[in-house]
């Protein structure tokens, strides 16, 4: 267990760098990749768990994808309350530790209810459909947004 959670951290380290890297440049694509990313991995956990080599390189790519998004979260939230990034981040690191709690209560009420551990990642699975979702939800509204300020080119001769 310590080499797999280990292995949890390194995907963990790997995944922040390369998000720190590249959340300037592509926020929405990391967070669409990233929440996607950790759909499909919580899934395939969940019907992999039985098997040792995969859990192992599934949790390390649950470290890995999960925290490449953390560095486009913080600008995503920055983006969204310019005027106060510090308080907006500050409600992220808030939502991240209600994650960090609601999760293994989650997962703890499954157990206690009887169900197998490859509920776990399913209910993991259905949080990143969530996360997933709101993402396009954003997208769309961004999207709005930037048409309704776009510049519109009147046809020459239109003014009197």
């Amino acid at each position: 267990m310590p080499a797999v959670l280990f292995g949890y951290g390194l995907g963990a380290l790997i995944g922040i760098t390369i998000g720190g890297r590249t959340a300037d440049r592509y926020p929405r694509a990391i967070l669409g990749f990233g929440f996607a990313g950790l759909l499909i991995t919580s899934a395939l956990l969940a019907f992999a768990a039985a098997h040792l080599v995969a859990t192992i390189v599934l949790v390390f790519a649950l470290g890995l994808i999960g925290f490449s998004t953390n560095p486009a979260l913080n600008s995503r939230f920055m983006a969204i309350a310019p005027n106060a990034p510090t308080l907006a981040v500050s409600g992220n690191i808030s939502a991240f530790n209600i994650g960090i709690t609601a999760g293994p209560w989650l997962g703890g009420l499954a157990l206690t209810a009887g169900y197998d551990y490859p509920a776990v990642p399913a209910i993991g699975a259905a949080v990143a459909a969530i996360a997933l979702a709101l993402w396009g939800w954003d997208l769309i509204i961004q999207t709005r947004q930037h048409r309704a300020h776009a510049p519109t080119l009147e046809p020459t001769g239109a003014r009197g």
